[in-house]
């Protein structure tokens, strides 16, 4: 990336930038941090297409009412170890966070605890909320649908969503295993980034609506992302519209629209949360020597030609998390005049950059 494209912006100033914007569009100053939060911690890690580059779109939604910007989420236990909540069309990572500390609270007093989550909205990265379950040493496992973009395997047309999924393990190292994917070659967000820095992207990412590979961001948007891995894909995205749309009263598939289109329904978002407390299985101290073996053995394998180490799942986020907190988030100048617009936009009244009139 020409340097000279780019923008670095204090983490923490982009922080406070996001919760006044997201405050501006109507949420009150809980939610809009948690929300904040969760794009930040997006950006921080380098997974900048569910960073700040979602502002925009987050606060068209609540400003033309599409989104409860205060809802009042309903939680139902239904057994001594799982429950049911109602998100009330709030923001996915307010909804998801409540449930998050539902969870946990189930872990604990069970050791092991389930939620399922309807009637909520996009709530990041799965990893925040992954993140979130291991610091209480419980293993935390997420799963969310989203609107059809996925071509189920042999299919010619989109049907299912991205549909990702975040597992994440504490390892009590200088970084935890957290398994954060979807379920298609990319996620869609890489595809929309691409549009927007018009760049091409590669011909097995997605195919047209003729059902051809394609290099172009459009034409990919017209027609759908292929499933990673072939039928696993597939089927690993078959199991999350169970576990988030059919088990949760959510929609899914076809029937959860784009929130970049529909402006006239709320969306359903459907989400799965899950989570283990260690305790229950084994001693912490056990399980953190053992998962610390695990580690090192695999760390210790001698890289392939082309690589200059083994690396864990979430171990480079964590190395770019270290990296950004010093040197500051990259932001492409095309994002940075979108988020400039939109504080203009709201009349939040608060300057981000250097120079404003550069953008």
């Amino acid at each position: 990336m020409n340097d000279d494209s780019i923008i670095k912006v204090n983490h923490s100033r982009l922080a406070e930038f996001s919760q006044e914007m997201l405050k501006a569009a109507g949420l009150e100053e809980n939610g809009a941090e948690i929300a904040a939060s969760s794009l930040i911690e997006a950006n921080l890690m380098g997974i900048d297409t569910h960073g700040v580059m979602r502002l925009p779109i987050y606060c068209r939604r609540l400003k033309e009412n599409m989104v409860n910007p205060n809802p009042e989420i309903e939680f139902e236990k239904r057994s001594p170890a799982t429950g049911m909540i109602d998100g009330k069309n709030g923001q996915g990572q307010i909804v998801g966070h409540k449930a998050t500390e539902k969870v946990i609270g189930l872990a604990r007093e069970e050791g092991a605890g389930f939620v399922g989550v309807k009637m909520s909205n996009h709530f990041g990265i799965a990893g925040f909320f992954s993140r979130r379950i291991i610091k209480e040493d419980q293993i935390g496992i997420v799963f969310s649908n989203a609107p059809s973009c996925l071509v189920p395997f042999g299919g010619g047309e989109p049907y299912f969503g991205t549909n990702p999924i975040s597992v994440g393990f504490p390892t009590g190292k200088n970084f935890d295993i957290i398994i954060d994917m979807a379920t298609s070659r990319v996620a869609m967000g890489k595809i929309i980034m691409a549009e927007k820095n018009n760049q091409q992207i590669p011909e097995d990412w997605a195919i047209d609506q003729n059902g051809t590979p394609t290099t172009d961001p459009r034409e990919a948007k017209k027609g759908g992302l292929l499933p990673a891995g072939g039928p696993k894909g597939s089927a690993l995205a078959l199991m999350v519209s169970i576990f988030t749309g059919v088990l949760t009263g959510a929609k899914w598939g076809e029937h959860l629209r784009s929130m970049f289109k529909n402006f006239e329904e709320p969306q359903n978002f459907g989400h799965f949360f899950g989570a283990f407390d260690i305790e229950s299985f084994i001693s912490s101290a056990e399980y953190y020597e053992r998962i610390n073996s695990l580690v090192d053995e695999i760390k210790s394998i001698p890289p392939a030609a082309g690589f200059e180490e083994v690396k864990l799942p979430g171990e480079i986020e964590a190395e770019e998390k270290k990296k950004r907190i010093e040197q500051g988030i990259p932001l492409k100048k095309e994002i940075a005049g979108e988020l400039k617009k939109l504080n203009k936009r709201l009349k939040a009244g608060m300057e981000l950059f250097p120079d404003e009139n550069e953008l």
